[in-house]
């Protein structure tokens, strides 16, 4: 896995938390509002960052730059608000946890435990 790849994947990965619009703080959110094709509002020209969250807790990432991208796949669980991601990556995996702050059917807002937010669109 390139160098670039691996930082842009553990960005998104990072990124992927926060509780739903209208919800009263701490409270769950829908995981099947999850489901989907998800891919940064931010994001350089070049860039491909998708994130797809599949039923049965699966997930798909796509990552690269420069023409180059490559996919890695892995599991979520929901707890509440936490959504909690285990990544595979060559020989290892890679988890995170991070808050859903905003999940609606096209937008996609969270924030890790240093407090970088990200905000992610549906893709159609």
């Amino acid at each position: 896995m390139t160098r670039i790849a691996c930082g842009m994947g553990l960005a998104v990965l990072l990124a992927l938390t926060g509780a739903a619009a209208g919800q009263e703080k701490d409270a769950p959110f829908d995981p099947a509002k999850l489901i989907g094709r998800w891919t940064p509002v931010e994001k350089k020209k070049d860039e491909v960052s998708v994130v797809e969250f599949k039923t049965g807790n699966k997930v798909t990432f796509q990552l690269g730059a420069g023409g180059k991208t490559e996919t890695y796949e892995g599991t979520y669980a929901v707890a509440g608000q936490k959504l909690k991601i285990a990544l595979k990556v060559g020989e290892k995996t890679i988890t995170e946890e991070v808050v859903v702050t905003r999940l609606t059917a096209d937008e996609l807002h969270t924030e890790d435990a240093k407090g970088k937010k990200e905000k992610l669109r549906r893709v159609q």
